[in-house]
């Protein structure tokens, strides 16, 4: 008795299996598609925020430049630049990681909402005075 013989005989149509793949393939593909969408918003996002920071610590470092150091012209201007960038690299890896996981969280909750698994949080211990 093959495979499609047996499905034939439970009562399902002969393509039943074929079906609920291309379902669960096609929700899969849906959800890679909604994830790189909502993905390029979010580093580009990520981008913005990291831009302001930059400008913001290159603003500050040549303050701090010309007035705390006493640098000369050029030197602060240097100094402003290379904090800016830097600091405004680092910040962009930062928020990227941490809008990319909530992205991700975000994801994975819709997912298990979609499959119907509930998930208990821990509750926290409150005492009360």
């Amino acid at each position: 008795m093959s495979h499609m013989d047996s499905a034939n005989t439970s009562g399902l149509p002969a393509d039943a299996v074929e079906r609920c793949t291309k379902v669960k393939t096609s929700s899969h593909f849906a959800r890679c598609a909604q994830y790189f969408s909502q993905r390029d918003g979010v580093l580009q996002e990520a981008r913005k925020d990291g831009i302001f920071a930059g400008f913001s610590a290159g603003l500050v470092g040549a303050i701090l430049g010309s007035k705390v150091f006493r640098l000369n012209r050029n030197t602060t201007i240097v100094c402003g630049v290379l904090t800016g960038a830097l600091s405004g690299w680092q910040f962009t890896q930062g928020f990227r990681t941490s809008k990319l996981a909530s992205l991700r969280a975000e994801l994975a909750l819709r997912k298990q909402s979609e499959l119907g698994v509930t998930t208990t949080s821990p509750q926290k211990n409150e005492k009360s005075s």
